[in-house]
């Protein structure tokens, strides 16, 4: 059996996503030039990388289906990013947006909530 040709990204593409970034390891922008994944140097890396990649699809399906799980799935998502980029910095990299993006939304969704609740509370009466 031949071996088989492994197809490199293009410089392209790796000079698009010169930081490792979950994407970037997700999609396979980091792969050597022999076809391997790079190693992880922390295993925390590797699991918060392969749990983020699961849960924020679940999330958003569950957000677009505007059903009861889909704002817990996010809220478990966006504090795990938040604890990962504001709380462990020199591992995983400050990403400062990411977290006040994730503070915004919060705070929107919130807002959101109350005001549906007290319009609900305005048609019992």
């Amino acid at each position: 059996m031949p071996p088989q040709r492994i197809v490199q990204p293009t410089s392209k593409a790796r000079a698009s996503c010169p930081r490792r970034t979950s994407a970037a390891i997700v999609s396979g922008a980091l792969i050597t030039r022999i076809g391997r994944y790079r190693i992880y140097p922390i295993l925390g890396l590797a699991i918060a990388t392969a749990t983020l990649a699961v849960f924020f699809p679940v999330a958003a399906i569950g957000l677009w289906m505007l059903s009861s799980w889909g704002p817990v799935i996010w809220f478990i998502c966006a504090a795990t990013e938040t604890v990962m980029h504001a709380g462990f910095p020199d591992l995983f990299g400050a990403r400062w947006p990411i977290v006040a993006a994730h503070a915004a939304v919060a705070v929107i969704y919130i807002l959101f909530r109350v005001a549906i609740h007290r319009r609900r509370r305005m048609q019992r009466r």
